[in-house]
């Protein structure tokens, strides 16, 4: 069954896919690579495609939100799958993209074993790039409400500067 979800997520677009659990739910945590010009919409269509293809197997599968993770948080969920680790900067980092990648995912009733081969084992290792160069300091301060003051600041609503900075995958 784990083949079938990695083939399906797959050919719904995600270039990583990972395995793990959440409560009594398997779940399949899908990797798209992307700076952040992802429609998150788009995201939950694509782990609809392979929520439908495990309803039509039998079994229960609901889509966990992309814009807000109903209640479970997708980086988290990633790293459990082990497709990378949370950074100091809060962000999935994985070896393949660094932290320029989005995340879907998909909890299932479908029995699934876990994965945890695409895992970046040493973590940031104190390199604190991103947190210098962090023009609000949220990271410095593990602050979520600094960031989205200062990306609400920015007249076109975005700052990627942590991801830009990352060394990761270089």
């Amino acid at each position: 069954m784990t083949d079938f979800a990695k083939e399906t997520a797959l050919e719904a677009g995600a270039e990583l896919v990972g395995f793990t659990s959440h409560g009594d739910e398997q779940v399949v945590v899908l990797g798209y690579p992307g700076n952040g010009c992802i429609d998150l919409a788009d995201l939950d269509k694509k782990a609809g495609m392979v929520a439908r293809r495990f309803e039509e197997l039998g079994f229960e599968s609901r889509v966990i939100s992309s814009r807000n993770g109903g209640g479970a948080s997708l980086r988290m969920l990633a790293e459990d799958a082990g497709l990378g680790f949370v950074g100091r900067s809060g962000l999935l980092i994985t070896s393949e993209y660094g932290p320029r990648v989005r995340l879907s995912a998909v909890a299932t009733s479908a029995p699934l074993a876990t994965d945890k081969n695409h895992s970046v084992a040493d973590g940031c290792r104190g390199c604190g790039i991103c947190e210098d160069a962090c023009p609000s300091k949220a990271i410095t301060h593990r602050s979520v409400e600094m960031c989205r003051a200062h990306v609400d600041s920015q007249a076109d609503g975005r700052c990627t500067i942590c991801v830009d900075v990352c060394p990761y995958p270089r």
